[in-house]
């Protein structure tokens, strides 16, 4: 899998781009690279778009839950209070992410986290001019 990522700060958002097979460990990668961002502060929204990268049968919320809760926990306060928009590429990968976003607003996530199947709803939702062009 590939994830770019670039932030815009006229927007407010750091725009997230998926690629191939999903691979967890990569995503952890890039939050490191996004952390160490100089420009970063809490409160940047967030659009990660996965509809270009699909999960294994592996990869279901259980499996996400055991394995990978504790390395998302360090997010919370670089992020802070934001709003952070998945866009997903089938209904498989959306029950996925939205059992994993229900989760959070069931804990004490700073995060106002929601999953899409569209990017106009998304974009909408974390108010994104309808004419800015995401890279």
């Amino acid at each position: 899998m590939a994830c770019e990522f670039y932030l815009d700060l006229d927007v407010n958002c750091v725009f997230f781009r998926h690629t191939g097979p999903f691979d967890i460990d990569e995503i952890f990668q890039r939050l490191e690279d996004f952390a160490r961002h100089p420009e970063i502060s809490p409160g940047i929204n967030v659009l990660r778009d996965m509809r270009e990268s699909p999960f294994s049968e592996e990869y279901r919320f259980d499996h996400l839950y055991a394995h990978h809760l504790s390395q998302v926990r360090w997010t919370y306060n670089l992020l802070g209070r934001c709003k952070s928009a998945w866009i997903a590429g089938s209904a498989r990968d959306f029950g996925v992410i939205h059992r994993w976003v229900a989760h959070g607003r069931l804990r004490s996530v700073p995060q106002e986290r929601r999953c899409f199947r569209d990017i106009d709803t998304a974009r909408k939702w974390l108010e994104i001019p309808e004419d800015y062009k995401i890279e």
